[in-house]
């Protein structure tokens, strides 16, 4: 009876077990933190014969409950936990642990060993046209800096994982930029160069054991850099940042901690003691210039700093060249929807900004574009659409002109609406 009773008990518990995650599911019972970086949770598919017959629904809706079944955070850092600590591999995209568990991503070590590197033909006609970019800019009174940020492959190449040899090649996008920027008389702000000089002097570390970019010390001390090579090549008298106290702690904040962050682990690496300025702004020089950041994910620092907003008057920032910030953030703009050209003309500073890993898409095409505007080799196509729309308001306004419109609109069968837009257009080539 008594043998019976435990059997009871253990199947008892065992039901409970299989239904707890559901339960968790659909009433929340505990608070579970969610899981880091981009991990996509995969929503509840819609039903049709169609999805249906061709398998589709069925396996949209397994990912469905899989991706929401309860405790799925726990247990998938629970896995990662064991990938990290049995088996020192870990279980985020691209990420690679090397020696006392530094962590890097592979594309920085593969760019140290120089692998997307086909030779520097090619990086001479890029730096050429930055050259030329930056002539044009000169012209109209305004500045161009290319900024080679720090890569943590090239900073601590001894903590290479043992099958990555930590043996440097001069054949590298970084080697040949940083050599041929200088030559070429394009203004540069080598990162990189300076803080591999720092390296074994400074008492605060400039590049996170667990991060993927420059410390959050780091990326203060470079900013403060950057504003006096801009204020020496531009001329102009901008905002002083001032550190007026630097704490030293042995957790990590913002982005030191960024790679570990994604990896979601169940417990935390041991942290190094890191430095955190407290800066203020001296506002006693100019706050009307205005700049323009083309780069990756080594501004966010200068961006959650504040750079753009406390040192210049007003900053946008073309993320890949792609998404606009500050204003995608709301509203997901993208940088072939806006009036390049006004940008352009209206910014007074320039920034290029690109990583190790990156810099086999220097710019990602903006210096092409940006002289084809700036040289009128063609209309942006953002600005030419703010022109129609300008000219199609006037047309509106003018009680005969609209007539006129109207009535050619119905000689020639079409829409007032095309009609219009037609007319605009020609307003604009020919005026």
């Amino acid at each position: 009876m008594k043998n019976q009773r435990s059997k009871i008990l253990l199947f008892t518990g065992f039901v409970f077990v299989l239904i707890l995650p559901l339960i968790q599911a659909k009433v929340n019972v505990f608070d579970e933190e969610p899981l880091h970086g981009g991990v996509i949770i995969a929503s509840k598919p819609e039903y049709s014969s169609t999805s249906w017959f061709s398998g589709k629904y069925q396996s949209d809706m397994e990912k469905f409950i899989n991706d929401n079944i309860g405790f799925r955070p726990v247990l998938v850092r629970l896995h990662n936990q064991i990938q990290f600590s049995l088996f020192k591999q870990a279980s985020a995209k691209g990420v690679v642990i090397g020696k006392d568990n530094y962590l890097f991503e592979q594309a920085y070590i593969d760019a140290y060993h120089g692998q997307y590197f086909k030779g520097r033909n090619e990086i001479i006609k890029k730096v050429e046209a930055l050259k030329e970019l930056q002539t044009e800019l000169e012209n109209r009174g305004k500045t161009l800096i290319v900024v080679l940020p720090p890569g943590k492959a090239s900073f601590y190449p001894e903590y290479f994982p043992g099958k990555s040899s930590g043996e440097a090649t001069d054949s590298t996008f970084y080697k040949e930029y940083s050599k041929l920027l200088p030559e070429y008389g394009v203004n540069c702000f080598d990162v990189n160069d300076w803080f591999l000089h720092m390296k074994d002097t400074t008492k605060h570390i400039l590049y996170p054991q667990y991060g993927i970019h420059w410390s959050e010390y780091g990326a203060v001390v470079a900013a403060d850099s950057l504003i006096k090579q801009v204020e020496n090549l531009s001329g102009r008298n901008l905002p002083e940042m001032v550190i007026t106290d630097i704490r030293k702690q042995n957790y990590s904040q913002g982005t030191d901690n960024d790679i570990e962050w994604g990896m979601n682990l169940l417990k935390s690496l041991s942290s190094q003691t890191l430095s955190y300025p407290t800066i203020e702004w001296n506002y006693t020089g100019s706050d009307t210039t205005n700049m323009l950041v083309i780069g990756d994910s080594f501004y966010w620092n200068w961006y959650y700093l504040g750079l753009g907003e406390k040192c210049f008057h007003k900053t946008s920032f073309w993320y890949y060249n792609n998404e606009v910030y500050p204003e995608s953030k709301q509203s997901n703009l993208k940088v072939n929807s806006i009036d390049r050209q006004s940008v352009i003309n209206n910014s007074d500073v320039v920034l290029l900004i690109a990583s190790e890993s990156n810099l086999v898409n220097m710019a990602w095409g903006f210096v092409g574009d940006a002289l084809d505007i700036l040289q009128g080799r063609v209309e942006d196509p953002a600005a030419y659409k703010l022109k129609i729309q300008e000219v199609i308001r006037r047309i509106k306004s003018d009680e005969n002109w609209m007539k006129n419109v109207a009535a050619k609109a119905k000689e020639q069968n079409i829409s007032v609406d095309s009609m219009l837009a037609l007319d605009a257009k020609w307003v604009i080539e020919n005026e």
